[in-house]
């Protein structure tokens, strides 16, 4: 019996570790000194709330996944967070969890105007973040707001241009990028705001259109054949976005 046991421990404790290493975080707003209980946001105890300073990837620590204006997104999907949105913290520094760890456990609050859609991070979406890359969100956020000034500006002069390029085709099944386009634009019936993330998808076309201090400027028009997939907001025609370095490396 002593030998049967050490042989199953022996081989399931890879997956022992992996569920704790799951569990752990998930508890966080469960047992952690500092949090409270349960599911429904209503109950949860929250931290600092801190605003995102541009998109990212995140991984949806729901249990239950979270609903989308279209579909939903179950655990461990990933979704992307967004620019003036906002996320806030679920647990208390002072847990032994916060000690031990160097992500925090977070919520995520979508920008008012911006639907969440497909990929797009909904309200309530649970997330880790590291620590440190979340006490530099408001300095970044601050850093942020001078780039989009001057950015914009930037934008409008080289839109008074021409292309400096032939088409060229996206090749990668979808990009994401920040629509640049200093008056917005209008997707499916979804707005697109300044610095707002969209969709480059497989078969449309992008043009450089000028250098700025930040990269090269270009332009993109859609495959017309393309049409709404559910799988976020794709970038509608004359979309201009920043390619930082060699379009090669994307296009």
């Amino acid at each position: 019996m002593k030998r049967f046991f050490g042989a199953w421990l022996h081989g399931a404790w890879p997956l022992l570790l992996a569920a704790l290493l799951v569990y752990i975080p998930l508890g966080g707003w469960k047992l952690l000194y500092g949090s409270s209980g349960g599911d429904d946001p209503a109950t949860r105890a929250y931290g600092a709330a801190y605003p995102v300073p541009g998109f990212a990837w995140v991984v949806v620590l729901n249990p239950e996944g979270v609903s989308t204006a279209d579909g939903r997104l179950g655990f461990f999907d990933s979704c992307l967070i967004g620019y003036r949105g906002a996320v806030r913290e679920v647990t208390s520094h002072h847990s032994w969890y916060a000690a031990l760890s160097r992500d925090t456990l977070v919520e995520y609050q979508a920008p008012a105007e911006r639907d969440s859609v497909g990929v797009l991070c909904p309200d309530g979406a649970l997330f880790l973040l590291p620590r440190a890359e979340l006490d530099a969100f408001p300095a970044r956020t601050a850093e942020r707001s001078a780039y989009e000034s001057r950015l914009a500006a930037e934008v409008r002069a080289a839109l008074a241009g021409t292309p400096r390029s032939e088409a060229q085709p996206v090749r990668e099944t979808i990009r994401w990028v920040e629509a640049l386009n200093p008056q917005g634009l209008e997707s499916y019936g979804y707005r697109i705001g300044f610095l707002d993330a969209c969709g480059l998808e497989e078969g449309g076309m992008v043009r450089a259109l000028s250098a700025t201090s930040q990269g090269m400027l270009y332009t993109y028009t859609p495959h017309p054949a393309l049409g709404f997939r559910g799988i976020g907001i794709p970038c509608p025609p004359d979309t201009v976005f920043l390619q930082h370095g060699s379009a090669r490396n994307y296009f």
